[in-house]
């Protein structure tokens, strides 16, 4: 017996859906990824990094948190990233108050589970962005944070901040943070199960 093909959503249908949904999901070409169950360390490593970011920006710039979603392809691919950074104007999706489209640094709180995606197909997205200048990816294991600077040449420059005594970079915000802060309280674990 053959099996069904699967359905694909298109943009509005995810939107939709979405909107009304009690949990958030990203979307990638057709297809739903529910965002829900995130571990301990996860959530304060993005709480930490929202109040330590948010701290240290000027007037022109705001850190947004992930409630809000992202729009990467408006016909293809929305997120909802750990934090943003947007300076400037807050740019809207057309018709829409909770989908941006403006972010020049973007944050991820690495997972097991959505490790590889958030290095591989999300970072490729991300790169498409044109008002992108940052990306930051951070590990729940250890005090380690890998940060993408696009260069005037459009290619990706890697620098890795690890320890608790480093600073963090946000060129495009014109500010540092420390990891201290970012890891303040995280008891990391040896054999987490994410």
């Amino acid at each position: 017996m053959a099996s069904q093909p699967k359905h694909l959503l298109t943009a509005a249908e995810y939107l939709e859906l979405d909107s009304s949904a009690a949990h958030r999901s990203e979307f990638f070409y057709g297809e739903m990824f529910d965002m829900s169950g995130s571990l301990v360390n996860h959530v304060l490593i993005a709480r930490n990094l929202l109040l330590a970011v948010s701290a240290k920006l000027g007037a022109e710039c705001q850190a947004i948190h992930s409630d809000l979603r992202l729009c990467v392809d408006a016909q293809s691919h929305y997120t909802y990233p750990d934090m943003m950074v947007i300076c400037g104007e807050l740019q809207l999706l057309e018709g829409r108050r909770d989908t941006v489209m403006n972010p020049v640094a973007i944050f991820e709180v690495l997972s097991r589970s959505t490790a590889a995606h958030d290095r591989g197909a999300k970072f490729h997205g991300y790169q498409k962005i044109p008002t992108l200048r940052e990306y930051f990816l951070l590990s729940q294991e250890t005090a380690f944070v890998e940060r993408f600077e696009r260069q005037p040449d459009g290619k990706w420059l890697l620098s890795n901040h690890e320890g608790m005594n480093s600073t963090l970079p946000i060129s495009s915000a014109h500010c540092e943070v420390s990891l201290a802060d970012i890891y303040s309280r995280i008891r990391f674990d040896t054999n987490p199960s994410e």
